[in-house]
Order: structure tokens, then sequence, then C-alpha cells
């Protein structure tokens, strides 16, 4: 626009370049066109005289030569000469680029693409040189698949070249173009001939996609917290262009690496349909797909962008087939081999190194994981892809016990593992042993005191486990390991050797007799439980003691059955001093097996004894037959069996106050005790007995010593005729004692049958010996005493004699009707009866015993 051409006619010479030419000069409009018109037949010339732009060259005239002149034509009257045109062109040009500036920092970066399809205004200012003038040019250009574009041919002078926002795919911002205010348009000035290749226009979107790659272990699709990512592996991202269908030309491609952490990153992205793909050729080797978003495992995931979306969701896991793991344990032995009494190390620490694709430990491909063991001291690292791998136990164990065991013997807590493809590695254990050890008794507390008295046995198979709180020195914190219970052996004895250094509760957890409650533990809390604070290396912890009692009862009495019917009469003797054993089948409930309580007691004074604070179970009393006293034979024991045993099943707290063992024996001692009225210490017919005199029976016992525990004391009464006795008894010493308080009034003791005491025999009997020799005569205190005398004549005061020889009958009116003696007159015809009880007499004499014509005369009743 707003060229000035020129239109010489030749005129009526129809010579051009005389002097009758006419010359009519216009500008072209808008459009470039312009018109001369009302003109008459004729030659004419035409030619552009002025306003051509500046550094533009002629390129087409009418007549060909390129010169601005049209040249000589003829117009005919009335026609029309559309045809004188004149083309123009520059030197210079304008172009570059359009591309997605994915990173947004104005630089073509190698996986930035450019965007096709693009339109590209370039707007000339025209011969006026001023933008947004009538005479302005619009050239427009369109990016090619690579989003390159150029115009060329362009004069010099200033430009606007803006980017058609229209054209652009949805969504998209400017970040950068050639003036720097990155709003898709720039303004510039075309020098004459200057080919300007730097007009770039970068834009970006506001959506990204990304997330991670990573080294799904267990193959659950969801990254837990010990899977790391996978560093260095090409992810491709395929967008489909602006118009949203896959495998056209305007589809976009880029590629990023995962980072140390697997993750990955396309930001800066326009709206629209995306595939995101790892390359599996960048993977580690061995891997096998696990997880990818759309769920397609084909390593490719499918994601339609919205305007300014994050979609960090767009995750691929991989893992191996192989596995590596096993368990730690305490090996208390120190043998390497994980036996069944030696436990499970839980909550352990253990790391596992992979030497990544490089296959070299310590180079920064390395990936590491850790994992703990379980209740069973078991680990286990899954999905594990081959190669060089090392697994290493860390902290905890190793601080508080030695490595005894690991997989290459070195004892280090490390193991060095080539895996391979696929191998299940179920070999890498990893033993440990302490040097300290705790245990010592469970035992019955009889007294339920809580210490552990001399006799008071230990209390076999009862279960304790001994609980180490793990380093954490905390209980139940994850890591305890719970050694498996040991069991007290015959005497109650119970020991854990091989413990780490650290803290540890000791727990009764079974075993225990029903009927048992705990009355000691070491802290004293009696709830079968103690802890053991901070056990050092090489200590030997033995005062974990446990006592138990129960509150049942077994015992009565062992007794002289002297009338051998099975019942302790209530004159039949205990039999003291006699030992019993009580047999506790224990907690098994089998007699004669290794568990066995044994207890002793023996029988008090009254032959009394008991077993206190007993466990409900199954139990044998025995009585010792060597302590029993000579002769006896069992008559009763509360089982029937007349074998000094007695079996007994006690209840929980029960008193079982019927365990009688009766025996009798074969010999028996007594006699009589008597008046002796003729004080010869026999008893002689007609002499009575002394009723209602005591009389003690004291058996010796078995040891033949009287005085002594053993002693068996029986007491009894002289009957009407003055006989006592005990029957049934053992063989052995006795001594017969008569208690002269209970004698009547009046009378003393004579001499007994061993010349000593009056009031005491001591005699030896025989097992079967029937002793009826022990006699106590008594005599009276009193005395009768008179003359017989004879008259020579009747007459008084003629003198008197003593008639000797003369039988004098006395007769006592005693407690068992009359009862005579005889004494005889001396030579002076007197007698005396001495050692007479009280009571009444009569005196008489025996006349027959009278010289001869001697009579009676007198006589005195007494």
């Amino acid at each position: 626009p707003g060229v000035e051409l020129t239109l010489t006619y030749s005129g009526p010479d129809n010579i051009v370049g005389t002097a009758d030419d006419i010359v009519l000069t216009t500008t072209t409009d808008a459009a470039g066109i312009y018109l001369f018109d009302g003109l008459p037949a004729g030659d004419f010339v035409v030619a552009v005289t002025n306003n051509a732009p500046p550094g533009m060259i002629n390129t087409a005239d009418e007549d060909g030569d390129r010169d601005g002149d049209s040249g000589q034509f003829t117009v005919p009257a009335d026609t029309a000469h559309p045809t004188a045109d004149f083309g123009y062109t520059g030197a210079g040009s304008l172009g570059d680029f359009v591309w997605l500036d994915r990173n947004g920092d104005g630089v073509q970066d190698a996986d930035e693409p450019g965007l096709p399809g693009v339109v590209v205004n370039v707007t000339w200012a025209g011969p006026d040189g001023l933008l947004g003038t009538p005479d302005d040019v619009v050239l427009p250009a369109t990016t090619d698949i690579d989003g390159n574009w150029i115009v060329e041919n362009l004069p010099p002078g200033d430009y606007d070249v803006t980017v058609d926002p229209t054209s652009l795919p949805p969504t998209l911002d400017p970040t950068v173009d050639r003036d720097a205010m990155a709003d898709g348009s720039t303004q510039l000035t075309l020098g004459d001939g200057q080919a300007l290749s730097d007009v770039d226009f970068g834009y970006n979107g506001g959506a990204s996609l990304g997330d991670i790659v990573w080294f799904d272990r267990n193959g659950d699709g969801v990254q837990d917290g010990d899977e790391l990512g996978i560093e260095g592996v090409t992810v491709g991202l395929l967008w489909a262009g602006p118009d949203g269908v896959f495998g056209t030309l305007d589809d976009e491609a880029f590629t990023t690496t995962t980072g140390p952490a697997g993750d990955y990153l396309f930001d800066n992205l326009p709206e629209g349909e995306y595939e995101v793909s790892v390359a599996t050729a960048t993977l580690p080797a061995g891997m096998a797909a696990t997880f990818d978003e759309d769920g397609g495992g084909d390593d490719t995931i499918a994601v339609s962008l919205a305007t300014g979306e994050v979609h960090d969701t767009a995750d691929f896991g991989y893992n191996g087939t192989g596995s590596i793991g096993d368990r730690i344990w305490i090996d208390r032995n120190g043998d390497g081999v994980p036996d069944a009494d030696e436990p499970a190390v839980p909550g352990q620490l253990v790391t596992l190194t992979w030497a990544g694709e490089d296959g070299v430990l310590g180079t920064p491909d390395d990936d590491v994981y850790t994992t703990v063991t379980g209740p069973d001291g078991d680990y286990t690292f899954a999905g594990l892809p081959p190669g060089d791998y090392t697994v290493e136990v860390t902290g905890g164990i190793v601080g508080a016990a030695a490595n005894t065991f690991d997989e290459d013997g070195n004892n280090d807590s490390l193991a060095p593992v080539n895996l391979g493809d696929g191998e299940v590695r179920d070999t890498v254990d990893f033993g440990y042993q302490g040097t300290s050890s705790i245990g010592d008794t469970v035992w019955l507390d009889l007294n339920a005191d809580g210490i552990a008295d001399p006799g008071e046995p230990g209390i076999p198979g009862v279960d304790v486990v001994i609980t180490w709180y793990g380093p954490d020195g905390l209980p139940g914190g994850g890591d305890d390991v719970v050694y498996p219970p040991v069991t007290t052996d015959a005497d109650g004895f119970y020991l854990v050797a091989g413990l780490p250094t650290g803290d540890y509760g000791v727990a009764v957890v079974g075993g225990v007799p029903a009927g048992l409650t705990n009355t000691a533990d070491e802290d004293g809390d009696r709830d079968e439980q103690t802890d053991v604070a901070g056990l050092l290396g090489g200590e030997a912890h033995e005062t974990a003691d446990f006592g138990y009692a129960g509150s049942g009862t077994i015992g009565d009495t062992i007794w002289l059955d002297q009338d051998g019917d099975g019942v302790q009469g209530p004159a039949e003797q205990g039999i003291p001093e006699v030992d019993v054993t009580l047999t506790w089948a224990g907690a098994d409930g089998v007699l004669g097996t290794p568990d066995d309580v044994v207890l002793t007691t023996t029988t008090g004074p009254d032959g009394s004894y008991i077993f206190d604070n007993l466990p409900a179970g199954e139990f044998t009393v025995v009585v010792d037959g060597t302590d029993l006293p000579s002769g006896v034979t069992p008559t009763a024991d509360p089982d029937g069996g007349a074998d000094n045993a007695s079996a007994v099943t006690l209840g929980a707290g029960e008193a079982n106050s019927v365990q009688d063992f009766g025996y009798q024996g074969g010999a028996s001692v007594g006699d009589d005790v008597f008046h002796d009225l003729n004080g010869n210490g026999v008893r002689d017919p007609g002499e009575p007995g002394v009723e209602g005199v005591e009389v003690t029976i004291t058996y010796h016992g078995p040891d033949g010593i009287a005085g002594t525990p053993d002693d068996i004391v029986f007491t009894t009464t002289t009957g009407p005729e003055g006989k006592y006795g005990e029957t049934g008894l053992p063989g052995g010493g006795y001594t017969v004692q008569i208690n002269p308080a209970t004698l009547p009034a009046g009378a003393v003791p004579g001499d007994d049958s061993d010349g000593g005491d009056p009031t005491t025999t001591t005699v030896n009997v025989g097992d079967t010996e029937d002793v009826e020799t022990v006699d106590f005569p008594i005599l009276g205190q009193g005395a009768l005493q008179g003359m017989v005398q004879t008259h020579e004549c009747t007459i008084d005061g003629f003198p008197l004699a003593g008639v000797a020889g003369v039988t004098v009958r006395i007769t006592w009116q005693g407690p068992n009707g009359p009862t005579s003696i005889d004494v005889v007159t001396g030579a002076d015809g007197s007698w005396t009866a001495p050692d007479l009880p009280p009571g009444d007499y009569t005196v008489a004499l025996v006349t027959a015993t009278l010289p001869p014509g001697v009579v009676p005369t007198t006589a005195e009743q007494v």
C-alpha cells in the first residue's frame, strides 16, 4: 500500500516521451491495488515512481525487465488493462521456532519439542514504517512438524511477530519470546537483506505428570517405607499433540531419568492425552513389573491430563523373584546350630545392601533396605533381583552378645550373598551367645514364711520362662526374646545360661501343682514374676527363687492299738518319735516319677503328726517301721492295707486328718496291788487287793531309755481285787509306778518286786511276753499287840505267866470282807501284828494251840 505510480499517456502522436505526453499519478490502496480509469485509447507506460519500499527489489513488471516500469502498452478504446502489476520482494527473513519450553527457562533444551501447526503472524509496518497504520502487511506462517517457521523475502523495516493464540494447544502460556516480554509477541526492526533466525517463542503448560519407579520387593503394588526407588531408569512421555490423537504427526515424545529416589517428573505440560512408559532395558537385570497405574502390566500408563493438573501417581513397581533371609537366634550353647531350646530374636534390625546394577558394593547405586525380625526371629527380603548383596545385623543384639554363627563363618554379623535370578536363599542365619545366666530354685515353702529353710524340698516339673527385654530394655517393646520354658529338675532347680547382657523378666508359667500359691519371689511381690535388671556379661544371677505353699493338710495319729480293733480308744496312747514320710506325686500326678516330692516329719508326744501347706494332688503316707516299738504289728491304716502306708488324694485346701495308723504289741504288763498284812512282800491267800490305786506304766520306747521322747505312758487304776495291767504292748523296757497319793489312808508302799523304790518297778518284757509279776504290797501303819497269859488260879492277885506258842488270829473287816492273819505268841506270851491298815479287827485265840489244860478266860474285841 501507499506506493505512488505514474501513468504516461503517449498523446495524439502516440509516442511516449514526446511533448504531448500526459502524466497521471495515483497511490496503491491497502491491498496494493491502484487504478487509472477514464482513459482514452492509446499507448501507455506505468512506472513505480515513489514510496517503493527501501531495500526491496522489483521482481515482476509487465514487460518482464524488472525495472519498475511496465513498458509501453496499447489500450484499445473502452477496454480495461488490469495486468500492469509490479511485484517487489525484500532480501531479509524472519523465523525460527515455537516450542514447548517445559522447564520454563527460555532455553530450548534437547528434550523440549517444537509445537507444530502454530500460526505466526509477521506484520511489516509497510512503506510508512509505522506499525498499526493501513499500510501494514501481515504475512502468516505456520510451524512445521518440528515447530519451525520462516517468512522470507522480507523488506527491511519494523515488524511485529505474534503467535496466534488460537492456533496453540490449549492452556499453554508463553515463557519467552525475542523481546523477553513473554507475551507471545515481539517487535523488531529488520535490516536490508537481514536474516533473523532467533525469533523464537516458548510455551509451557501448568500440568505435570510423574512420580516414582520403585523396587516393589513384596510385589503388592504399594511402596512401603522400606522399598526404595530405582535410580537411572529412563522414562518416556508421549504427548498426543494438539490433535489429541496418538500416531499423528503432531505427537511429541519426551524422556527423563529417575533420580536417586527413583523419582521422575514431566512438568509444565499442556492438557491432553499422554502415555508414560519405562524403558525396561534401563531397569536392573531380573526385574519384572508388579505395578503400573492403569493396571495394564505393560510398563506403560495412559493419562488424560487436565489443565493445570498435577498427576503424581504415575508409579511403576518392579521386583525380582529372588529372596534372602532366615533367622536370628540366641545360640545358647554356641554351636552354631539353632536347637529347640534356643529362642528367636524378634524386633532385630537387619540391613540388606544391594550392590545395584554396577554389581559393586560401596558405589552410589547401592540400594539399602532394612527390616526387623518377626516374633519367631525370621526375616525375609523378598522380590530381589539377582546380584551381590550383604546382609548385616545392626545394633541391638550385636552389642549384647557375641556372634557365634553367620553364613560366611566370619562371625562378624555380616554375610555376603551372591543371589541368582529367582534364587530363594533362606540360609542366612545369625546366632548370638551371651555369657550370663539366671536361675535357682522353685521350692515348697512348707511354713509359708518365704524363706527356703533346710528340709523344704524343691518342686520339680515347674516351667520357668526367662524373657530378655531386648536392646531397648522395655518389656513388650517388640524386641523381647522369650526363651523356651525350662523345667525344674528333681530338686526344683532351673538354670538358663548363654544370656546376653541387659534386663530380664523371670516368670513361672506352668507346672505349679494345683492349690499352691506363691509365697516368695525375688522382688517380693509374690506374683510369680520377678525382674532382673542390668545383667552383666559373665554374671551368674542365682537368686531368682520362687516359693510356693499350699493350704492343704494331711496327718493325724500313730497309736498303740492295744485291743487291736483298729479304733483308737480313749486310753490308747499315741506312739511318739516315729518318722512319717509323705510323698507327693508332683505336677505329673504320678507317683514314682522324677518329680515326686518327699517330705518327712516325726510324731509328737501324743503320736500325732501333720504335713501342712500342701498342694492338691496324689500322696502316699508311709510310717517308718524301723522307728516303731519292738514286736508291734499293724492293725489299721486309712486305706485298709495294714502295710504302714496309705494313698491319699488331696483336694485344694483340703484338711485330711484321718491318716491314722494303729499298731498292737503282743506283750502285757501287770499284777496286784495288795494289802501285805503279814509284810512278807508276797500276796498270800486272803490278803486283799487295794482298789483304786493309780498305776503308771511307762514304755521306754524303741531306744530302751527311760525319760526320752519316745517313751509311752499308760495310766490305769487297780480294780476291786487290786488287779491292774495293760495288754497289747510292745516288747521292751518298762517302768511301773504306783501313785502313793491314791493309796488308802494310812497305807504305805511295801517292798516291790525289784527291791528298790517301793512305788516303782522296772521290768524288761519280751515281744510276746505276759509279765504278771509286777506286784506292789501295801502296808498299814497301825499295829495290834497283846499277851496270852495263864493264871494258876482264879483269884486275883496271883502272879501271871506268859504262854508261848499260842496262835492269835486277827481278822480285819476290810473292803473285801473279813481277812484273817495269825501271829504266834513269844516266849513271854506277847504277840504283835504290825503294818495294819486302819479298820475294824477281831482278835481271837486259836484254842487248839493252847497248852493242855489251859482254857481261855478273857478276850478283847478291837
